[in-house]
């Protein structure tokens, strides 16, 4: 894939660590990730807390079938909400959305992780 994201990793566990990076696949990542089924993807973002819909939304299209039944956004350090044209083009696209700050999206992703749950999720840096 080309643009904002690149592959950096399988899929499988994210934690935050002490320094803030995102621990994933035995390495620390500093920047944001999207994680679908397909993988985990490095995501550039126009700031450390400023999530890159168009972005996003290619990223979902590429996916497909591979990005789940709904997209879990972690808005960094606090619980933002996203705009409303993303909200409207996250359900074009047929997907739920769940919003929250990224320690408790990390958490989330780990139980979704180990029920097995097809879904994507963008995680933005603490």
């Amino acid at each position: 894939m080309s643009g904002s994201f690149r592959r950096i990793s399988e899929k499988g566990p994210v934690s935050i660590s002490p320094g803030g990076a995102f621990e994933f696949g035995g390495k620390l990542h500093k920047g944001a990730l999207l994680i679908s089924s397909s993988g985990a993807y490095a995501w550039t973002a126009p700031s450390a807390q400023e999530i890159d819909e168009a972005g996003l939304l290619r990223f979902l299209d590429i996916e497909g079938k591979e990005r789940g039944d709904f997209l879990l956004l972690g808005t960094g350090p606090s619980l933002m909400l996203p705009s409303g044209s993303l909200r409207h083009e996250v359900d074009e696209r047929g997907l739920g959305l769940e919003v929250m700050d990224t320690l408790a999206a990390c958490r989330t992703y780990g139980v979704l992780l180990g029920e097995c749950r097809l879904f994507t999720a963008a995680l933005l840096t603490i």
